[in-house]
């Protein structure tokens, strides 16, 4: 309680300093970040694309094969992040790069922003979804669950990092940001215990398994201001649709599909009793 008293009025002076100093913290790094070559403009607009919440929650559907209570997850997580990062944004008057450095001075690919900067909504979004994916297999004891986990952190890290190399973001945005959705998916997997039945009953899959359907559907057609990731977003959309598809029959037709030698699929009937420890984890 006297640590907590003694912290309160350093964090205060802190917080003080970095809200008036913003600007002069941030740009060398920036600039470093900013003018790291090489300068491959599909390769980061794609990465990049890839932290919007639309792509993100179509990724999560191709960890929820059996595990619909995942979207429901995913869509709580995306909801709670992406409505309190655009709450700060209109709160804290933070500018983007090239309206403080000029954009002369500022490597911009993609769409070029000007405000509303703190913080990173794409690191947000990259974190929570690394976040929720990690502690849920931490939770069912999936295999590998530690390198996994430490993949997933780096490559939402890597859509983090894009931010800046794409000239929208100031290095602190993205750092906050990634803070923000790592906690929140602490938080956000804690309150899920009140809705725990949620993808876990066959209709409540369906319903889930449908909205991410039709989420996988608008994805066709979106690049999120970054022309050069439109063939990414159709592969995803595809893959996703066709993904989920086969889930709903698995999960209505009471079918397991198998890989066999040869690479040729084949559906194996289960039974009722098998379909439920497949699919849904059984009330205590």
């Amino acid at each position: 309680m006297i640590l907590l008293f003694l912290l309160v009025p350093v964090l205060c002076i802190l917080g003080w300093e970095l809200i008036h100093h913003y600007y002069e913290i941030n740009t060398p790094l920036f600039l470093l970040i900013n003018g790291m070559p090489p300068h491959n403009d599909w390769l980061w607009q794609n990465i990049s694309f890839l932290g919007d919440g639309l792509p993100a929650y179509v990724l999560l559907i191709f960890f929820c094969r059996k595990n619909a209570h995942l979207l429901w997850l995913g869509i709580l997580a995306f909801l709670v992040t992406g409505l309190a990062v655009q709450g700060i944004k209109y709160l804290i008057d933070v500018v983007r790069p090239i309206s403080y450095l000029g954009i002369e001075n500022v490597h911009v690919i993609g769409k070029a922003l000007k405000f509303n900067s703190f913080p990173s909504g794409h690191a947000a979004t990259a974190f929570v979804l690394a976040g929720v994916l990690s502690r849920s297999m931490r939770q069912n004891a999936f295999a590998h669950t530690r390198l996994i986990s430490t993949g997933l952190i780096l490559f939402a890290t890597l859509i983090a990092l894009s931010r800046v190399v794409v000239g929208v973001h100031w290095p602190l945005d993205v750092i906050i940001g990634a803070i923000w959705g790592w906690y929140s998916a602490a938080i956000l997997m804690r309150l899920s215990a009140r809705t725990v039945s949620i993808g876990r009953t066959r209709r409540s899959a369906n319903i889930l398994y449908i909205l991410a359907a039709i989420s996988a559907g608008c994805l066709w057609n979106f690049d999120g201001g970054y022309p050069l990731a439109a063939g990414l977003a159709k592969l995803l959309s595809a893959c996703a649709m066709t993904y989920v598809a086969l889930s709903l029959v698995e999960l209505n037709l009471r079918v397991r599909l198998i890989l066999e030698k040869g690479l040729r699929l084949r559906l194996r009937p289960i039974t009722a009793q098998q379909l439920d420890h497949t699919f849904f984890e059984k009330s205590k």
